[in-house]
Order: C-alpha cells, then structure tokens, then sequence
C-alpha cells in the first residue's frame, strides 16, 4: 500500500486552506488516505482531533503523534469534549463549525478562511454548509480502503496492519515473561514463536532483553549509570518491534525486571529508586505477565549477565516479584503442553481476548 503521506501538495491548489477532523484513535490508512487527498488540493492542510467523552487514548497525545508523524500538516485538537450526534444539542452543527474555526485560527496563529472540509462521511457536508464552505468528499462508501477506526479498536490484532505506524504501540498486545535468571523464560518464548499457532495470520515478534545483550557485549559490567538505559531502551525495543509484529509481542523483560534487579545489586536503590524510572514501571501496560517460578525442572546455567548472583538468590527475587501486584500467571509442562495460566482461571486455545488473561499452548504437530 502507498505511503500517502509522502505524497506532494498540488502545484496549482483549488484551496488556499482545508479541514481534516477525525478521532484518530488509531489512524489508519484510511486517514493516511485523506491526508494525501486533501493534501492534492489545498495549499494548506488543517486536521483537528477530535475529544470524545470515551477516548481511550488523551486527545493531546493523539494529536502530537499525528503531529510527529505528519509534519506537514497543521495539527490541532478540541480542547473540551465535543457533542458526537445531532440528537445532543439543538446547536450541534453551530458548536461544530465554531470551534473548528476556534481551532484552525490557534493553529494558524491568525485568523484563517476555511476553503473547504474534506472527509469521507456524510457529516462533511453538513459541516461545510455550517462553515460556509465546499465539501469535498472522499471514498463515503468506503470502496477503495474498507476500514474503520471503530472496526479496528473491536479487534486489533485482525486489523493491524491497517494500523499507521505511529499508533501501533498503543494497540499492540504485549505479553511479558518475567522471573528469576535462568527459568526458562526465553526458551518459553522460543517455543511459542516457533511450534505454536498463537493467533491466525498473526505474525510475533520477540523482544529481546536488553540488559543480556548489553552486559554480554561488555563483559557484564553493571552499574547504577546502566539501569536508566537498560529501562529505557527496552521500551525502545518494544515500540519499535510494534512496527514489525502483527499485533502481538512476547517480552523477555519489562521495566519491573530491571528495577528488581537493580535493588538486588544496589541496595540502596530499595530506598532511593528514581522516580522518573518508576513512571515507566508503572505506565507498562501487558495484557498479561507471567511469573517464572525456579523449581527442579530449571537447572541454573551459568552466563556473563548472572555472574553478580548466586542461583539459591532466584527464589528470593521471585518473591521481590510476587509482592508488585501485576496480575501473574504460572508457566508449566502438563502432558506435553506448555500451560500458561493466570491464577484461578481455566486456560483457553489462543492468545486470550480482553478479560481472559490465560494460554493454552499446544504443538501444532505431535
């Protein structure tokens, strides 16, 4: 598919100015789309977010990824929650095209002539009409990309791939094994990308613990200067792995497991771990994280990273670990089966949807 927002402004532009409005939650192609077409017509191209009452993602943060992704476009975004049917208020339309224009002149830093609204939804015209300038539609029945944001936010995983980049991150499912050295978490995961049909046409991707890769190129040097990054540059990881994955990552670390680690070298961070790095301890949103318990099926193994712990230690920073209030499950073998299972819930056939944190995971042969 084409990369509309590469797509250049017309030489000879009909429009001086024209409006985009959408919830962006996510963009999608589709939106990608009617950036490139409105960009084919207008000298200047203007997209308002809008800010509903049930926006799961802030209406700011929406409008500073279209922002960084689409610099050239003119971003901005309503302030207060916007009526979202006619049936509302007797002035729905008059609120409309009074706060667009509000908003086209902040962004512009002037007051500015709305030229033209293009969407491709009915709603266009009527805002136009309201705005006293042209609608300019685009694709109302939806031939040329059949998708929408709603479709999307009921099953990302089906949709991904419709999904722009920017906003992958915040749709992605994450999955994080965590626990103790040498537990079996990256073999787990090994098995899972490799023997198990996770999810139908669903491609994961792994992300790698950074700390290993770091520790093992430096000959496992560790000092409290290394956990800001270790912390941070394995949420890199993970945004950018988002890009590439179709919708699902399996985590070989989090912010958790650092921090944790980190205490148990440096005791005095118990007391005194920074707090900018505990933001990202808490913000880390996994649709499940499961626990590695040490027992006599993991024998400990020797590695660069391991060399400040000794293996009767793993038990007690499972305990460190237990005591987080993340929601946990257990990992085991039973009869040939891989079984990931939250606590007192019955495992299911997949990856589990929404409100159903448990795997069963079977080989796709026997």
């Amino acid at each position: 598919m084409s990369d509309f927002k590469h797509l250049p402004n017309n030489l000879n532009p009909k429009y001086e100015n024209v409006v985009v409005i959408g919830k962006f939650m996510p963009m999608h192609k589709g939106h990608e789309f009617l950036f490139g077409f409105a960009k084919a017509h207008a000298k200047n191209v203007f997209v308002l977010v809008d800010n509903t009452p049930k926006d799961t993602i802030d209406v700011i943060t929406r409008a500073e990824i279209i922002k960084l992704s689409h610099k050239e476009l003119n971003v901005g975004y309503f302030p207060n929650k916007m009526p979202q049917e006619p049936s509302e208020t007797p002035d729905f339309w008059k609120i409309w095209s009074s706060s667009m224009q509000e908003q086209v002149n902040k962004v512009a830093g002037a007051h500015v002539k709305i030229d033209a609204v293009v969407a491709s939804m009915d709603y266009g015209k009527e805002l136009a009409k309201s705005l006293k300038c042209e609608f300019l539609p685009l694709d109302v029945e939806r031939s040329t990309l059949s998708i929408s944001a709603t479709e999307i936010r009921n099953n990302p995983q089906k949709y991904f791939h419709y999904i722009s980049d920017a906003f992958k991150p915040h749709f992605v499912e994450k999955f994080a094994f965590i626990g103790a050295e040498s537990t079996g978490k990256t073999t787990i995961i090994n098995k899972l990308i490799s023997n198990y049909p996770i999810m139908e046409n669903a491609i994961t991707a792994m992300v790698p613990e950074y700390a290993y890769q770091y520790l093992k190129t430096f000959d496992g040097e560790f000092t409290p200067e290394c956990v800001p990054l270790f912390i941070t540059a394995q949420e890199a990881q993970m945004n950018l792995a988002a890009h590439t994955s179709s919708g699902v990552l399996f985590c070989d670390s989090n912010a958790l497991t650092t921090k944790v680690y980190a205490q148990s070298v440096f005791p005095h961070m118990y007391e005194d771990f920074p707090q900018e790095l505990e933001e990202y301890v808490q913000k880390q949103d996994f649709k499940m994280t499961f626990l590695f318990k040490p027992d006599q099926h993991t024998p400990f193994v020797e590695d660069i990273h391991r060399n400040v712990f000794q293996k009767e230690e793993r038990e007690k920073r499972r305990e460190v670990w237990t005591l987080r209030g993340v929601q946990l499950g257990a990992v085991r073998e039973e009869s040939g089966c891989w079984v990931a299972k939250s606590r007192g819930r019955p495992p299911s056939q997949a990856i589990p949807t929404s409100g159903s944190p448990s795997i069963l995971l079977r080989p796709t042969s026997t």
